[in-house]
């Protein structure tokens, strides 16, 4: 009777320090990758295919092709997908006609772009741009 009631005392014990004990294993809330204001350096620059034509500066992003109103994005934010992969979003102008909230795509893969306006898998890139 005395080992049964030694036994019972420890079980006790032990569920009694277990469930005082603080957490020590503490989980840290997932974080979304950083938004930063302006384009990425890695696609700054003249892009060019066929007779369109991209420029991208620190804070705009411009389209021209021939026979087309330009294109620009301004007050643009990017988030870096993966090492070749970054999401933009800004105020989109085409002609007098401004938009809020445009979402942009730009994969860059050595010395060539593309990219495509929209942010969703089923759009397809507008195809590649040479440096």
């Amino acid at each position: 009777m005395n080992s049964l009631h030694r036994f019972i005392l420890g079980t006790a014990a032990i569920t009694g320090l277990v469930l005082l004990m603080p957490n020590t294993t503490t989980t840290q809330p997932v974080q979304a990758a950083t938004w930063h204001h302006g384009t990425p350096k890695a696609i700054r620059g003249d892009w060019q295919r066929g007779d369109s034509k991209l420029t991208i500066t620190s804070k705009t992003f411009t389209q021209d092709r021939l026979g087309w109103a330009t294109t620009r994005l301004t007050k643009i934010r990017y988030q870096k997908v993966n090492a070749t992969t970054y999401k933009l979003k800004g105020t989109y102008h085409n002609g007098n006609l401004t938009t809020k909230s445009q979402h942009m795509k730009f994969v860059k893969k050595g010395s060539q772009l593309k990219f495509k306006y929209s942010w969703a898998s089923r759009f397809q890139y507008l195809g590649w741009y040479q440096h």
